[in-house]
């Protein structure tokens, strides 16, 4: 088996101990959410029963003390980050800051509190968090936003724009292989009546969302845990954790797996997805392609399923849809290397043949 090239990531500075239980850390405080209401909801597709109070007072429960770890975290390692010698105005801002992101994600995560009552304001702001955390997390191990990849948000050179090219293509297929996958096994299997074996109805309705604002912050949240946290974060503070290939690969795929058990059996269709994406960020070690396509490819599945269409034309759309991105790799990976060979033989005359 040929062995793919990697961009290798430094030894953390404070030891390897620490990057790999603080990656670990960060992706259950992450994850603990929509892995927690995905395995619920896969329990009643085989079904179990369970009391809901008790299933509402454990998730919830787990997302206040994911968000209170959030609090003392960032504030400890923004501190930590900001001695007495930095610039008063610049240290108390940062400081500020961090306790008023770190005290709204907990404001917004308290069981039958005001602010919990809008879903779409806690997960922005629990989002934030994550993202401040994360990067807090990584400059603790020596890896700053360029090196992880998410810095600068646009290509600022010829090459890398065309390495963002690639990497959009590869993250499309990815993407059609996992999700579009997953809704294709969804639609079969419904149509099928095969109800024991995936979830009933929509994806917002196994998740529960309804209203728009609900629906953009999830799609905000999926983009920041899926590529940022579980793919860029964690396969970085493994690899200068010195962990293995197949342990980095593991771990991830069975997250990913795991906040994807509300489909019921299509949810293996996110290993492919997960071990592409891992392989891709490994490759490169850049993250904002793959935020912009996912986010594009979720709103499209989105659609997908909150239009008024028939079961025959979501079938068609989605399959269509899936055609389409392998369509457009296919030309973008194909089409510009027989024109370059063209050119090479163009060139190879010429230098053969003085008369021509």
């Amino acid at each position: 088996m040929r062995r793919t090239h990697t961009v290798p990531f430094a030894p953390s500075p404070i030891g390897a101990r620490w990057a790999y239980g603080e990656a670990c850390g960060l992706l259950l405080i992450a994850s603990w959410q929509s892995a927690a209401g995905a395995i619920y909801a896969f329990t009643r597709i085989t079904g179990a029963t369970w009391n809901p109070h008790t299933v509402s007072a454990t998730i919830t429960g787990g997302q206040l003390v994911s968000s209170v770890v959030l609090f003392f975290w960032l504030n400890l390692l923004v501190i930590g980050r900001t001695p007495p010698s930095m610039a008063t105005a610049r240290r108390m801002t940062l400081r500020l800051l961090a306790v008023a992101v770190g005290a709204s994600a907990v404001a917004t995560a308290v069981p039958d509190h005001g602010f919990s009552r809008s879903p779409f304001l806690g997960l922005f702001v629990f989002s934030a968090g994550l993202v401040w955390l994360t990067v807090e997390i990584c400059l603790r191990h020596g890896i700053t936003p360029t090196r992880l990849g998410a810095w600068p948000l646009r290509p600022v050179t010829a090459e890398r724009r065309e390495e963002w090219k690639n990497i959009a293509d590869s993250t499309a297929v990815a993407l059609a292989a996992g999700g579009g996958g997953a809704f294709l096994l969804v639609s079969v299997l419904q149509g099928a009546g095969l109800t024991l074996l995936v979830m009933p109805g929509t994806q917002q309705q196994a998740l529960g969302m309804g209203g728009i604002w609900e629906i953009a912050s999830a799609l905000i949240f999926t983009v920041v845990l899926e590529d940022l946290i579980m793919v860029a974060a964690v396969v970085a503070l493994l690899t200068a954790a010195r962990r293995r290939a197949w342990e980095i690969y593991t771990i991830i795929c069975i997250a990913e797996v795991a906040v994807h058990l509300y489909f019921g059996l299509p949810a293996l269709a996110f290993l492919p997805y997960a071990w592409l994406r891992i392989r891709l960020y490994r490759r490169h070690a850049q993250v904002i392609p793959m935020l912009a396509v996912h986010l594009a490819f979720d709103t499209f599945g989105i659609l997908m399923w909150t239009l008024p269409f028939t079961f025959t034309e979501r079938l068609l759309y989605t399959g269509a849809g899936i055609a389409l991105f392998l369509a457009v790799d296919f030309l973008r990976r194909r089409v510009p290397r027989r024109l370059s060979h063209r050119e090479d033989d163009k060139r190879s005359t010429i230098a053969t043949d003085p008369a021509s």
